[in-house]
This record gives C-alpha cells, structure tokens and sequence, in this order.
C-alpha cells in the first residue's frame, strides 16, 4: 500500500511542478515547444527524487527496529562477557548546580496604571495645566495588558501592562495638533506630564536637557523626524509625522552595563 501511495503523489507532484514551470515560462515569452520540453524534463526529475527519497525513508523505517533489537543483542552479550565478578561502586561528590535566573523577569516602570494615573493628574497642578487623565479603559490581552485613556480631543495616552506584575511596562501619547497655538501649548503639557508622571527624579532643567538630547525642539517637529534618549531604566522617544502627529512616550529598559 505505501509504495503505491508514492507514486501515486509523486506522479501528482511532478505533473503540479511541470504545468507551473511551462506556465511560467510562456508568461516570460518563452515558446511553446521548449516551455513544454524544459518541463518534460524538470517533471520526471522531481518525481524520481521525491519517490527515491520516499522509498529510502521507508526502507530505513523498516530495518530500523531489527538493527536496534540485533544491537541491544550484542551489547548485552559484551556486557556480561566483560563484567568483572566484583564492582566496587564510589560514591562521588555531587557538583553544585549553577543557579539559574530567572529570563522571564521583563522591565517595569516602577507604577500600575492607577498609579500613572494619578502622577500624571498631580503633575497637571505643577505645570498649572487643565490635562486631566479622567478614565482608564484597561484591556485584557493574551500576552500584556493595556489601558488607553484620552485625555482631550487631541491627546491621548496608551499603555502597555505587564500581565503578572500589572506594572506599567511603557507609556505613549499620541497627540494631533489643530493649527492653533492652544493645541500646541497642550501638546506641550502633556509631554511635560509624562515625563514628570514617569521620571519624576528629573527637576525643570532635567526634563528640559532631556527634550534636548532627544532632539525635540520646536523648530525639528517635522514629518519624518524621531529621536530617542535613555536615562537609567528608561527609554524616552519620540516620532512625528503629519499623517498621525506627534508620538511621545516613554518605555522601560535594561540599564547599560548591567548583565
């Protein structure tokens, strides 16, 4: 039954890989008779290889069982030919085992979602903005947990939760400019939130050099422009373009130098 069923799909196979080589060729202006003649050829080719490396396989499958039981044979024959009448077993010092980390520990911000939350809110008083993160929308996912909340028309923020922590792994704000200077003073405090809500290690002037290194300065808001800049655990970035506006966030990271 087997060897029938091989030539039966090489057969199959061979005439599927001749038709696709002649059509491929005609559409590549190549004429009828040497379309046809290179698929001839290529044809049996496959077959004969597909049915010989079938027809191997199976061959290998059937002496396997009998040269595995005709070996367990001769060893045990040489085992209890060569076993000395007295064996004296020692018992050797175990090895200590290497302790193994634990790979699956991921970056964190250091807060959940309520706690962004009300950092991001708190930071609004300092920057004497109106920016409020009223309401969290949490996400279940099958790898992390999200939450997006909008915090005006134009603005609005996205995490990603880490799903056995339920802390915050990143924080992005996607936000649309209108034209006017009020949408972009907004736009602004938002920024400045975030960073205060995420870093808040970093004073005025940190958070200032911070925009600097990253390269976002008012007269570099271009399409196409990007920057990013990495403080201790935290990696700040930024994207803009025309189409989506502006991408501000912020995501953890390992600290350079650690192992």
């Amino acid at each position: 039954m087997l060897p029938l069923l091989i030539l039966v799909s090489g057969l199959l196979l061979a005439l599927y890989v001749g038709r696709f080589i002649f059509r491929r060729l005609r559409l590549k202006g190549r004429g009828k008779f040497l379309s046809g003649f290179i698929a001839v050829i290529v044809g049996p080719f496959v077959f004969f290889v597909y049915v010989g490396s079938l027809a191997n396989v199976a061959m290998l499958k059937e002496q396997g069982p009998s040269l595995s039981k005709d070996a367990v044979l001769d060893s045990q024959k040489v085992s209890s030919e060569t076993k000395p009448a007295d064996v004296t077993i020692l018992d050797l010092p175990e090895e200590p085992q290497e302790e193994v980390q634990d790979e699956s520990v991921v970056p964190l911000l250091g807060c959940d979602s309520k706690t962004f939350q009300k950092k991001f809110n708190q930071a609004a008083k300092t920057f004497k903005s109106n920016l409020r993160c009223e309401t969290l929308k949490l996400e279940t996912g099958a790898v992390n947990d999200s939450f997006i909340a909008s915090v005006t028309e134009n603005i609005a923020l996205i995490g990603s939760i880490d799903k056995k922590t339920q802390q915050l792994q990143s924080v992005t704000m996607i936000a649309q400019g209108d034209g006017t200077m009020h949408s972009g003073a907004n736009i602004m405090l938002g920024i400045g939130q975030l960073i205060m809500a995420t870093a808040p290690e970093l004073d005025a002037k940190g958070r200032g050099q911070l925009l600097k290194d990253m390269g976002l300065t008012p007269e570099n808001l271009e399409d196409g422009k990007e920057g990013r800049h990495v403080i201790g655990n935290k990696k700040f970035f930024f994207s803009m373009s025309d189409l989506i506006g502006l991408w501000f966030g912020v995501e953890a990271v390992e600290p350079k130098g650690k192992p």
